[in-house]
């Protein structure tokens, strides 16, 4: 690496490292638990500077808000952000399968776009209305049309998301490989492997066959979906066995507990997987780390505002918590 690439990427850390000291760490969110209402925990959300100078705005807003200051804020740092788009497939994707949605059903299906994807959700529904799949980025022009053709003559909504939700799992997953960032292989390893794992116990509990598996999951270093299939139709402890073997085999000690802890469990284990970049300076990993963390933290804080929401208890809450990365 350059002196000059160096003294970038210091310079760049210096940044995140005062950055990090914003990022809510497991006492605040401890309070907000504790927080009598909803009105109250916004409040202490601006009191640590959440919103900026708009401070009336509702939750959903609000949260809108940090992901585009989170952005921005990457923007301002990094001269190249392709190292990056690996975090946005997800939404990419999302944005995919309800683009297809929507072009089929003639305004009855309420799209729920998602912000800040090239192209917009609105840009692929009028892309794949034309049919002009080429016009799409990368593999998303074949993905699109394998979708909207499935859901043309299956009118299997479900199908239809296995299609798009494994080929933005194998997306993150190509780009994870590819990448010379170990903190982007970790990740996108870690996200995937994880996934995996959530599809092979869903798919286990709701007795589906050896063929779901092949649709929805993707072979990586540690999770093999025939393994996985073959133990799932002998029944849950068979995969718990096959789980077991594996170096995820504290999922199943998660999914004894229960769902809630599981899942826990899935995303404590992306931030893991990112924590070591608290100690580097002199590469790009803290500040692709940093922004990961900032997306898990919005994520905890919307699973807080919307538990004091629905009047969930405070135990409840706690229980669904994610790991902090501070």
């Amino acid at each position: 690496m350059s002196d000059e690439r160096e003294t970038s990427y210091a310079f760049a850390v210096a940044r995140i490292r005062a950055l990090e000291g914003n990022l809510l760490d497991r006492d605040f969110l401890e309070q907000m638990i504790a927080a009598k209402d909803v009105s109250d925990c916004m409040q202490m959300l601006a009191d640590r500077g959440w919103g900026g100078r708009e401070r009336e705005l509702p939750p959903e807003e609000l949260l809108s808000f940090e992901a585009e200051r989170t952005k921005e804020e990457l923007e301002g740092l990094l001269d190249d952000t392709s190292a990056l788009e690996i975090i946005k497939v997800p939404d990419l994707y999302h944005n995919l399968k309800a683009a297809v949605k929507d072009s089929l059903t003639q305004g009855s299906f309420e799209p729920a776009y998602l912000p800040g994807t090239e192209p917009s959700g609105q840009k692929m529904r009028e892309i794949i209305l034309s049919q002009d799949y080429q016009a799409l980025p990368g593999e998303l022009g074949a993905v699109a049309k394998e979708a909207y053709e499935t859901l043309l003559h299956t009118r299997d909504g479900q199908l239809c998301d296995i299609l798009v939700d494994r080929a933005a799992l194998q997306a993150m997953y190509d780009a994870a490989m590819s990448s010379d960032e170990p903190v982007i292989r970790d990740y996108g390893r870690t996200l995937v492997d994880v996934a995996d794992i959530r599809i092979a116990v869903r798919a286990c509990r709701t007795g589906k066959n050896a063929d779901f598996f092949r649709q929805a999951m993707v072979r990586t270093e540690s999770i093999d979906p025939e393994e996985a299939a073959k133990a799932s139709a002998s029944g849950e402890e068979a995969l718990f066995d096959y789980l077991r073997r594996t170096r995820f085999s504290e999922a199943v000690d998660a999914l004894e507990i229960s769902q809630s802890a599981f899942e826990c469990w899935c995303d404590d284990r992306v931030i893991e997987s990112i924590r070591p970049q608290l100690y580097q300076s002199f590469t790009m990993g803290p500040v692709i780390a940093w922004s990961i963390a900032r997306e898990m933290e919005i994520k905890t804080v919307r699973i807080i505002l919307t538990g004091k929401a629905n009047g969930l208890t405070d135990e409840a809450i706690r229980e669904r918590m994610r790991e902090t990365y501070v």
